[in-house]
C-alpha cells in the first residue's frame, strides 16, 4: 500500500471543476496547463480537503480572489453569495448544492455545503440545526444564522458558522490533530512575518542549515541570515560576503526571497503537503532545476506531499531533470518518491480533465518536446 496520504484525487461541484478526477499522485506533483483550466482551483481544493473544509481556510480563499472582504458589513444572503463562488458555475442552492473533495482509493474526503441554521443550546456544531430557506424569508433571518455543514472521513456531520472575517489567518495550526499539516506559497509568495514565524520554529537546529543552503543555490556568497525587527514589521537580513553589515534579503532580488520561503515551507510541513503556486516566479530558469532536487530530497527525508503548478516550460524540464536524478537514486529505497506530471486540459465537451505523465512518460515528452502545458 502506499504510503501516501493522498495517492489520488476526485473533485466533484468545486469552482470550474464538474468532475474531476486524477487516478495517481506522486509525492511530487506539478500541474500544468493553459490559463483558466483551473490550477490554481486544484491548489484551493487540496486546501480545503487538508483543513477538513475549515472556515478560515474558506474565507482566505474568498477573500484572496476578492469574492469577500475583511471587516465589511454583510447580510446573510451576501455572506450566501460570496460562498456560492465555490460552486461549479457559481451555482449554489443553499441546502442542496454540495461540492465533494477526497481521494479514490482511499476513505478520505471532505463534502461541504451552505445551509441556514438554528442553534440548540449546545454550541459545539454536533447539534446546530440546518433548513432550508430561500432568500424571500427575510422575516425568518432574525432567527436564522449561516453555516457550512460539513462531513468528513474523520467525524460526524457538522455545520460551522460562516461569517466575515475579522483577521486574515494565513496558516492554519492544528489544534485536535485530525488535520493535514500543510503550507501555501501563493504567487506573491510568504510575507515577512510569516516567515519570521517558520524561522522561529527552526531555527538553531539542522534544518535552519538546509534554509541557508536553499539560499546559496542562487547566491552562493550568502553566509548566514536572520530576521531584524519586531512584530509586525520583521524582515529577513543576510551576511554577505562582499558586506561587512548585514543586507535586507529583498535588496538582492526576488529570487531570494521565494527560494527562502520554499525552504522555510518546506521543512515546517513535515508530515503534510507542500503548496505552491507558480513555482516559478522570480526564479532564474537554469537554477530551478537545482531547487528541485531541495524539493525532491526534503519531501522524501521529511514525508512531505507536493503539490506545484507552473505556466513555464522551462520549470517543466528542470522538474524533469530533478526527477530523473531522484528516481536513479530512490529506486530501491522508495517506492513511493516518483515524481508526476498532470495536465489539465478542456475536452470538446468544455469539461476539464487531467492527463497524468510519470517519470518515464514525462521523460520522452521532454526529450521531444512535447507540447505539455
Amino acid at each position: 500500500m502506499s504510503e501516501l496520504q493522498l495517492d489520488s484525487l476526485e473533485i466533484k461541484n468545486f469552482r470550474c471543476f464538474e468532475h474531476l478526477t486524477i487516478e495517481k499522485l506522486g509525492r511530487v506533483n506539478l500541474i500544468v496547463g493553459k490559463n483558466s483550466v483551473g490550477k490554481t482551483c486544484l491548489l484551493e481544493a487540496l486546501q480545503i480537503l487538508a483543513s477538513r473544509a475549515d472556515s478560515e481556510v474558506l474565507n482566505n480563499i474568498l477573500i484572496a480572489r476578492n469574492e469577500l472582504f475583511k471587516d465589511e458589513e454583510a447580510e446573510l444572503s451576501q455572506l450566501a453569495d460570496s460562498f456560492g463562488n465555490f460552486f461549479y458555475n457559481r451555482e449554489c442552492r443553499v441546502g442542496e448544492s454540495s461540492a465533494y473533495i477526497g481521494s479514490i482509493n482511499t476513505i478520505y474526503s471532505v463534502v461541504f455545503s451552505l445551509v441556514y441554521y438554528t442553534i440548540n443550546q449546545d454550541e459545539s456544531g454536533e447539534n446546530r440545526k440546518a433548513r432550508t430557506l430561500t432568500l424571500d424569508d427575510q422575516d425568518l433571518y432574525d432567527d436564522f444564522s449561516i453555516g457550512i455543514r460539513v462531513k468528513d472521513s474523520s467525524k460526524k456531520n457538522r455545520i460551522k458558522k460562516l461569517a466575515i472575517p475579522r483577521r486574515n489567518s494565513i496558516r492554519l495550526r492544528d489544534k485536535n490533530g485530525d488535520l493535514t499539516n500543510f503550507m501555501l506559497i501563493s504567487t506573491s509568495g510568504l510575507d515577512n512575518n510569516l516567515m519570521a514565524g517558520l524561522w522561529d520554529e527552526i531555527a538553531l537546529t539542522p534544518m535552519e542549515d538546509v534554509t541557508i543552503s536553499a539560499l546559496r543555490i542562487i547566491n552562493k556568497d550568502i553566509e548566514k541570515y536572520s530576521f531584524h525587527g519586531v512584530k509586525p514589521n520583521r524582515y529577513p537580513r543576510v551576511k554577505h560576503k562582499s558586506n561587512a553589515n548585514p543586507i535586507p534579503l529583498r535588496s538582492l532580488g526576488e529570487g531570494l526571497p521565494r527560494a527562502l520561503g520554499m525552504a522555510l515551507a518546506l521543512v515546517n510541513a513535515k508530515n503534510g503537503w507542500l503548496l505552491i503556486d507558480e513555482f516559478e516566479i522570480g526564479l532564474y530558469h537554469r537554477i530551478q532545476a537545482d531547487l528541485w532536487r531541495m524539493v525532491f530530497k526534503l519531501a522524501r527525508e521529511l514525508k512531505i506531499q507536493v503539490f506545484a503548478t507552473t505556466h513555464s516550460l522551462d520549470c517543466v524540464k528542470a522538474f524533469q531533470e530533478a526527477a530523473a536524478e531522484d528516481q536513479n537514486e530512490t529506486a530501491t529505497e522508495d517506492q513511493n518518491a516518483e515524481a508526476m506530471l498532470i495536465r489539465l486540459a478542456r475536452g470538446k465537451n468544455g469539461q476539464i480533465r487531467a492527463v497524468p505523465y510519470d517519470e518515464e512518460e514525462l521523460a520522452i515528452a521532454t526529450e521531444q518536446n512535447i507540447e505539455v502545458r
